[in-house]
């Protein structure tokens, strides 16, 4: 407590020439940093930095009520440089927020607008973005040495729709008891789908024996 006494009985001191120097400069960063920076020190000495942010953010407040913003309306009109109390009084008439969206302009940009549609927005605009932002993964087409012909077309439909999404394809022909004997149907289908798919994919792995399965690797062009 004491410590605390002490500390605001000396930021008194420090702070009024600093907020007289940042009502002359308008805000300017680099003549408030001494004082800032002095402040910070005493701080850490008296083990109080926390007493001190908080003091210098209403301090930062009430200097951002006093000046002037260049104001944007709710409809996206610029109507220029205003004061931040009058710009205050328009928000509340049109049941809106200000917002200030460029504080490190000179002088700082505030537009009046519903601050809960504008984070909403924001919000569902990172989203998008996100999916967007497709990771390529690798899906299976698995197929048998007598598949027939529909189900082929099926399965190369279904290749494609993965191709096209940015997916590599595994196509699988899985061998069972005595169509081992047959691995020449597993490399007719191999070539007949890549055949199928040759306007969208090229083949990154050729087709090759892995115990009981065939495999192929395609992927996008």
């Amino acid at each position: 407590m004491i410590a605390f006494a002490c500390l605001t009985l000396v930021f008194s001191g420090l702070l009024a020439p600093a907020q007289a120097q940042r009502r002359n400069s308008f805000g300017d960063s680099q003549e408030q940093r001494p004082y800032d920076d002095k402040l910070m020190r005493l701080a850490e000495i008296l083990g109080a930095t926390h007493y001190l942010r908080e003091l210098c953010s209403a301090e930062e407040g009430q200097r951002w009520r006093q000046q002037m913003d260049a104001l944007i309306d709710a409809e996206g009109t610029r109507i220029g440089v205003v004061d931040t109390s009058q710009a205050l009084i328009m928000a509340r008439e049109a049941h809106l927020d200000l917002v200030e969206v460029a504080p490190n302009s000179r002088p700082p940009v505030a537009r009046i607008m519903d601050y809960g549609k504008y984070k909403y927005e924001q919000s569902k605009k990172a989203h998008e973005s996100k999916q967007k932002q497709h990771r390529s993964k690798l899906k299976t087409v698995r197929l048998r040495p007598k598949t027939d012909p529909h189900m082929l077309e099926i399965r190369v439909n279904k290749a494609r729709e993965f191709l096209e999404r940015g997916d590599k394809v595994q196509l699988m022909i899985l061998f069972r008891g005595r169509e081992m004997a047959h691995q020449e149907l597993g490399m007719k289908h191999c070539k007949h789908v890549a055949e199928l798919l040759e306007d969208i994919a090229r083949v990154e792995q050729h087709p090759r024996m892995e115990g009981r399965r065939m495999t192929m690797l395609m992927s996008r062009k």
